[in-house]
């Protein structure tokens, strides 16, 4: 069996109204990684399991008055529930429940256990909690006890472990409370005392034999002896029916509590680490985690679970747990280098008081997605399920570009919790579902409102490109960017709906890249309906024909990444890349410099400052596509490195912050990256001239 689901009213940050639960999560059924940003809820949620189901090492678990929940007014409310829903019971387990049991919708049987917490005043003993933990159906349930809530119990690691101490001996030693749990220290039927009890009474007899030797020099004397004298003078003589004082040497006391608080447990006698010691101890927690013959939950909390562990170390036990088939796991985590090893599939993202499971049947994410992801979901990627909003860009520019941006237009990007990802690709859809819930999950549940904003490039080359590039014998494309045409194309019935549909404004340097694209979907036309293809898609370069492209792209570009309800928006820039807007802009200047350092080691020498007077003697006078496609061709031609000017125009921009602000602010061409940190960062974009 496992936890299948949990529901919250009125604990902690999450309130219910109309009798409905705060929260619900639903539990993938053998691992579980609860990420989110601080603040979250991922906390509560383990301590809502831990109050209802109790700890194998029976943690004092008591519900207290900031438990429950605050209302706007700040009054705490004075009722609140938990409840957990089992599923998937073995028979054998569906007998030990067997008073409780009720049948989900698929006939199968499922266990239901709520805790129910109230505020009592009595004018006696003043103000009190209630507590009572039942299972069974609403209005049907009856209190769950003995064997049946024993076996519910989970084992607890708790977050910011002092592995040192609490594996070393005393009073309240926690490696005791772990073994007198263990199956290995219960007597078993015919046991009338535990056997590392007589081996501590044989120890006890031998070490008393020692003590009791006589001195070689004197027989009459022992250490035992000579103890027994001093304390002989230092009591009153008894008398008769008074208790005498003897001494004892002891390696422990001989009952079994006593002998677990005196173990300690280390690695070897080298000094050890606390990230040692930290895996010492987890295993030794899991010691009560019995895979082969324990009824019941078999589930394990982990707060925090990279405490004072090594990244390799980190990894190499994530794949433990996340491997071991026979038991459930719910762990919590602030690790980037956790999150991003693990199947997505296992992942529940706490955000805005919801918990989204990112479980193929609760995302838009197809099978082919999460493989992806799989591979190429770093730890810096992974920032995005510890944000409070996401800005995905396709490149190293926009990555060094963005941040400072939004600094020099006062929105912080760190100050409202937003991460940049860099995806290196225009993969976008793959990251976008992430944030796009399954038909199913929406029946039920609300999508997931995480601002996203995607910047990408329209990526459609000017007219100057064609004019420099191409001979004017040659100089048209092969793209389908005109509804009419579209529809011409449709009637020829040569191409299937779906290719005519892929194909509308994607751009074609010559028919053999027609004929290419086409192989790719196992499509081979006649050379007759080849030509016929080829002619309605043949359109001469000018500028109308890039201006449709550019507008038709831009649309097939947002309505494919957009989602519905507005939290997934994507901004285009509008006639090339992201470089060659800054080139369109007022801060054209700008670029232009940190062009001119990137590509040269010695940029002031006199060969290369002539080189700069060049370009700016051939756009003098010039304005818009004119002017920035020859700042933008050093890029172009790779004789510059993208990333490298990024980073030094950021810097410049940085220095020039007061001055080129509102320049910024209001520029036509930058108009799209001001929209899209205004998105993430919960304000309307203003007003642009």
């Amino acid at each position: 069996m496992f936890l299948k689901q949990l529901k919250i009213y009125n604990f902690r940050k999450f309130g219910s109204q109309n009798n409905e639960p705060g929260l619900i999560v639903n539990f993938h059924k053998n691992f579980n990684l609860l990420v989110g940003e601080n603040d979250s809820g991922k906390t509560a949620i383990i301590d809502a399991i831990k109050l209802i189901l109790g700890t194998s090492s029976q943690d004092n678990n008591k519900i207290k008055e900031n438990d429950f929940y605050l209302d706007e007014s700040g009054k705490s409310v004075e009722n609140l529930k938990i409840e957990c829903e089992f599923s998937d019971l073995s028979e054998e387990e569906a007998g030990v429940f067997l008073d409780w049991l009720t049948f989900d919708e698929d006939k199968d049987y499922q266990l239901l256990v709520r805790l129910e917490a109230k505020k009592i005043r009595d004018p006696f003993t003043g103000e009190r909690i209630d507590k009572v933990i039942k299972a069974g159906p609403a209005g049907g349930d009856s209190r769950l006890e003995g064997t049946a809530q024993s076996l519910l119990r989970t084992t607890y690691l708790k977050p910011l472990r002092d592995a040192e101490n609490e594996l070393k001996p005393g009073f309240k030693s926690r490696l005791a409370q772990i073994l007198k749990n263990h199956e290995a220290f219960k007597l078993g039927a015919s046991e009338e005392e535990h056997k590392l009890v007589e081996i501590v009474k044989k120890a006890n007899q031998e070490i008393e034999e020692f003590f009791d030797q006589p001195f070689i020099d004197n027989p009459n004397r022992t250490i035992k002896t000579d103890l027994q004298n001093y304390l002989n003078d230092f009591f009153f003589i008894p008398t008769s029916g008074e208790k005498s004082y003897y001494a004892d040497f002891k390696v422990a006391q001989t009952k079994l509590n006593d002998i677990l608080r005196k173990l300690s447990l280390t690695l070897d006698d080298t000094p050890t680490g606390l990230g040692s010691l930290n895996l010492l101890f987890i295993a030794a927690e899991l010691l009560l985690y019995d895979e082969e013959k324990k009824l019941g939950a078999r589930l394990t909390l982990i707060e925090e679970i990279e405490a004072h562990l090594h990244p390799q170390a980190q990894l190499r036990l994530i794949k433990h747990l996340q491997n071991t088939s026979n038991g459930q796991f719910i762990l919590s985590t602030h690790s980037t280098t956790l999150t991003s090893s693990i199947r997505l599939e296992h992942l529940i993202l706490l955000h805005n008081s919801n918990a989204y499971p990112m479980g193929e049947e609760y995302t838009k994410l197809d099978s082919s997605d999460y493989k992806f992801l799989e591979r190429f979901l770093d730890s810096t990627k992974a920032n995005l399920f510890f944000a409070r909003g996401v800005i995905f860009v396709e490149g190293d520019a926009e990555n060094l570009l963005l941040p400072v941006i939004a600094e020099i237009i006062d929105r912080p990007l760190h100050k409202y919790g937003v991460s940049i990802v860099n995806i290196g690709n225009t993969a976008f859809k793959r990251y976008a579902n992430i944030y796009k819930r399954s038909d199913v999950w929406l029946e039920n549940f609300s999508p997931l409102e995480m601002a996203v904003s995607i910047i990408t490039d329209v990526d459609v080359r000017p007219v100057q490109y064609y004019k420099e590039n191409v001979i004017k014998s040659q100089r048209c494309i092969y793209t389908l960017c005109e509804e009419n045409a579209k529809e011409e194309l449709e009637k020829l019935n040569i191409l299937p709906p779906d290719i005519v549909a892929k194909i509308y404004g994607t751009i074609f340097k010559t028919k053999t890249k027609v004929t290419e694209y086409l192989s790719e979907y196992d499509i081979s036309l006649s050379s007759e309906d080849n030509e016929a293809l080829c002619q309605l898609l043949e359109k001469e370069i000018d500028q109308n024909a890039i201006d449709v492209l550019r507008k038709l792209k831009k649309e097939k570009i947002i309505n494919e990444f957009n989602d519905e309800y507005g939290n997934i928006k994507t901004f285009v820039a509008p006639n090339w890349t992201l470089e060659y807007e800054i080139a369109l802009s007022q801060i054209r200047q700008e670029i232009l410099h940190a062009i001119h350092k990137a590509r040269f080691i010695n940029p002031n020498s006199e060969a290369n400052e002539k080189k700069l007077e060049e370009i700016k003697k051939d756009i003098d006078g010039k304005s818009g596509e004119d002017a920035a496609y020859p700042i933008y061709k050093p890029l172009l031609k790779k004789n510059a490195s993208k990333a490298e000017t990024a980073q030094i125009l950021a810097s410049d921009l940085l220095e020039m912050k007061n001055e080129v602000k509102n320049t910024i602010l209001k520029d036509p061409h930058l108009k799209y990256l001001i929209d899209a940190i205004y998105h993430v960062t919960e304000q309307e974009s203003i007003d642009h001239d």
